[in-house]
């Protein structure tokens, strides 16, 4: 059998999990469980060790290798580890002590076999090239990205090896064009990438170049550079390669400067570039696609949906056109019918329909417990009136209130009702007091005198406000929010850690016609997935400190922030996820028997959302957010 056919195979097969167990049973101190155990419990830094963990695979690889026995074994755990995070340089000096410890015998730690793994291929690639076989390493590399439809290994290793002194000189011009377009294909367009990939990708334009000075002309070649100086964001750069429309001399050019103009936000000029792209073989639906795109982002639905139905008359049934088409029509009429059509093909497996669906109706949750839903009826009662008639309010609660509530009074109060001041009695406080904090923590939100609540820090740098307010201000896509938020961790870095989180409880001014119940979670958000990015690293990082104080600090809003970020990096940096789990778990160890908190069926839902849970932790899970959900609807 072809070995790329098996390259995408996991690594813990049966037959792994059998050797696994064999080398635990005879190593001392390894661990060994069935792959579907769970630990016997979650304690922070106490949690056992889970198989296929990234730290369960550096402890057998430590193990093996201080052994000086079984070493194959050690590196296709080795392998795995380093599939996790390529760039770890720890993780790496262990791979160079692997090759010193088998005296540069690459075939003795991986044995060339039927059965090769993407994982123990990318190691030996990197083996090859810390030999000086460059060449056989970047084309095996190479494979390993196509195989696995990623370029992490790409981005993580072989652009440092490329950046050397003479390195290009040892490939041939057919792999390095596969190269850069295998990464050119790998990221999103700038402006949905973060601060890291979109400084990898200058990098990768800059090497493009320096590679292809002496490349004959092609109107592929000029895609690519083109395509890589756009996803670095040096538009001025791509369109100085692409030229301009006019002189486009082939479908490949002029689709190149299609979609620089749509990322410069040309609308009219990019659909032109498409119709002219169209010109070369009007069989093709591609620029089609791309022109009904264009005017889909321009927010002119009727164009849009005629490009849509030109590509539909030419491949009938095109799922992307197709749920395009009812998304146009939707936002021409208004009819829900098409919005159903959408959600019965989102149901389906759609991902264009998904997307669509969430573009329209995904909002980040509002609290629903009783003292935000009594500012909602107040809100609709201002607005109808024009406004409100000052006074103090009064609100008695049966037991202590979130924090933002009353942040949330005060937005609106100031936009809708200045005169206006609150007085509000809260009642029994639970044995889980809410106030505290669960652990010693770095960094304190919220304090109290009593039962009210004040901020425990100074107000922020109005810089750093102000940029918080504009990520909070740009639609809720979460990996384009995400992807710009890491734009202003890297803006303003760790020394301005304290501002990040003291925009949480010192929120920016409502924007007009936005709520407060809406406003202030997107801040809060906003400001955690910037914190969540404002280092790298984890255990001693500034932003673990950052986030694990919002989470064990006094429960509010902002604990529903920092849950939210903690799992998406538990779910993008599997190298994290145990330690989370393990925040998580203590969480969920101090949920109040009084009153009504969000975050709790948050904890439930966002935990489920990290990929490493075992099955049988899976369906706890579910269970105990199913019993949490029925309690919260009785109650």
């Amino acid at each position: 059998m072809n070995w790329l056919k098996k390259l995408t195979g996991q690594l813990t097969g049966k037959k792994e999990e059998t050797d696994n167990a064999a080398v635990a049973a005879a190593t001392p101190g390894v661990p060994s469980a069935p792959s579907d155990a769970a630990p016997s419990a979650y304690a922070g830094q106490d949690l056992t060790l889970r198989e296929g963990a990234p730290e369960f695979h550096l402890f057998v690889a430590s193990a093996t290798l201080d052994t000086g026995t079984g070493l194959a074994h050690g590196a296709m755990h080795l392998a795995s580890l380093l599939a996790v995070e390529p760039s770890r340089a720890d993780w790496q000096a262990l791979a160079a002590r692997y090759l010193d410890a088998a005296n540069g015998d690459v075939d003795a730690l991986l044995p060339a076999g039927d059965e090769r793994f993407a994982h123990s291929e990318a190691l030996r690639a990197w083996f090859w090239q810390r030999q000086g076989r460059t060449a056989e390493a970047l084309d095996l590399l190479l494979q390993v990205s196509r195989a696995e439809r990623h370029a992490i290994y790409l981005h993580a290793w072989a652009l440092d090896w490329l950046e050397q002194d003479g390195a290009l000189a040892l490939v041939d011009d057919a792999t390095m064009m596969q190269l850069l377009a295998t990464v050119l294909n790998s990221v999103e367009e700038a402006h949905e990438s973060s601060f890291n990939i979109v400084r990898a990708m200058k990098r990768w334009a800059a090497l493009a170049e320096r590679a292809s000075a002496g490349y004959a002309p092609s109107p592929i070649l000029l895609m690519v550079r083109a395509g890589l100086q756009r996803k670095a964001g040096n538009f001025d750069a791509a369109l100085a390669i692409t030229g301009p429309i006019e002189k486009a001399a082939s479908a490949e050019q002029a689709n190149a400067i299609g979609l620089l103009l749509r990322c410069m936000r040309r609308f009219d000029e990019s659909e032109q570039a498409f119709i002219h792209a169209n010109s070369f073989d009007p069989d093709d639906i591609t620029p089609k696609l791309e022109a009904g795109d264009t005017c889909f982002e321009a927010g002119n639905w009727q164009k849009a949906l005629g490009w849509y139905e030109a590509v539909l008359a030419a491949a009938d049934g095109q799922e992307w056109a197709l749920a395009s088409s009812w998304y146009c029509r939707y936002k021409l009429d208004g009819d829900e019918a098409w919005m159903e059509r959408l959600w019965e093909a989102m149901r389906g497996g759609d991902n264009r329909a998904h997307q669509l669906v969430f573009r329209e109706r995904g909002r980040l949750a509002q609290s629903m417990d009783a003292t935000a839903n009594l500012l909602r009826q107040m809100r609709e009662g201002w607005l109808k009136n024009g406004g409100g008639d000052g006074g103090t309010i009064q609100i008695g609660t049966s037991s202590l209130d979130a924090p933002s509530n009353q942040l949330a009074f005060a937005l609106e109060f100031a936009a809708h009702n200045p005169a206006a001041r609150l007085d509000m009695e809260s009642g029994a406080v639970s044995s889980v007091d809410p106030r505290l904090a669960l652990a010693p923590v770095d960094y304190a939100l919220w304090a109290y005198d009593g039962n009210v609540p004040h901020p425990a820090m100074p107000a922020p740098d109005a810089a750093v406000r102000d940029a918080i307010a504009a990520l909070a201000l740009a639609p809720y896509h979460p990996n384009e929010n995400w992807a710009q938020a890491s734009h202003v961790a890297a803006r303003f870095g760790t020394a301005h850690v304290r501002d990040m989180l003291a925009v949480m409880v010192y929120p920016p001014p409502l924007p007009q016609g936005v709520s407060a119940l809406e406003w202030l979670p997107r801040v809060q958000l906003a400001a955690a997935q910037v914190l969540g990015q404002v280092d790298s690293g984890w255990e001693g990082s500034e932003r673990r400190r950052a986030l694990v104080s919002v989470l064990f600090g006094p429960m509010d809003w902002t604990t529903c922030a920092a849950i939210r970020v903690l799992a998406w990096i538990g779910a993008a940096e599997p190298a994290c996820a145990t330690d989370i789990m393990g925040l998580f778990a203590q969480m969920e160890r101090h949920i109040p028997e009084v009153g009504h908190w969000d975050w709790v069926t948050l904890l439930y839902q966002q935990w489920l959302e990290i990929p490493s849970l075992f099955d049988t932790e899976r369906e706890e899970l579910r269970r105990k957010l199913a019993a949490h959900e029925g309690n919260f609807s009785e109650d």
